[in-house]
């Protein structure tokens, strides 16, 4: 069994829309959620924020990396050591490849799949950026509070 680390847990999540305007708008409005384009990010990326910490992104399914009949979904992100080998041993045990491994510029490298269940999920093998962060002390997702 794989220990859990900064490896091998939830890294990232990447709303995949059709509208990604509609959406910001909509998740602004329903859940308090911060958009905005990252001036720093060479692909001039929508990120999200929850009180001041990245957690996502927004992603436009019209681009042609994805599949025609992509439908409109979150993905989430695993992080792992070595996108192409874990992509390997999954398809080799059942899950489908949906978007082969490939470089995201100097970021990372990333892949989709979906397990033999059905579940679609990414895997994201860090270079310049390892995904969302949030202080150490707090294990709950960010935005949501420890007590109740």
């Amino acid at each position: 069994m794989t220990p859990l680390s900064p490896l091998n847990e939830f890294c990232w999540m990447d709303l995949k829309t059709r509208d990604p305007s509609g959406t910001a708008a909509f998740l602004s409005q329903a859940l308090g959620w911060c958009f905005a384009v990252d001036e720093e990010d060479w692909r001039q990326a929508t990120k999200i924020a929850i009180d001041g910490s990245q957690i996502g992104g927004v992603s436009d399914l019209a681009n042609p990396i994805y599949p025609l009949d992509t439908p409109a979904h979150v993905a989430y992100y695993l992080a792992v050591d070595d996108v192409d080998r874990r992509t390997e041993a999954a398809t080799a045990n059942g899950a489908r490849l949906v978007v082969a491994p490939f470089d995201a510029g100097d970021q990372g490298r990333t892949a989709t799949l979906i397990d033999p269940v059905g579940a679609a999920f990414s895997l994201w093998q860090p270079h310049g950026f390892t995904g969302w962060k949030w202080p150490a002390t707090n294990r709950t997702a960010p935005g949501t509070s420890t007590t109740s």
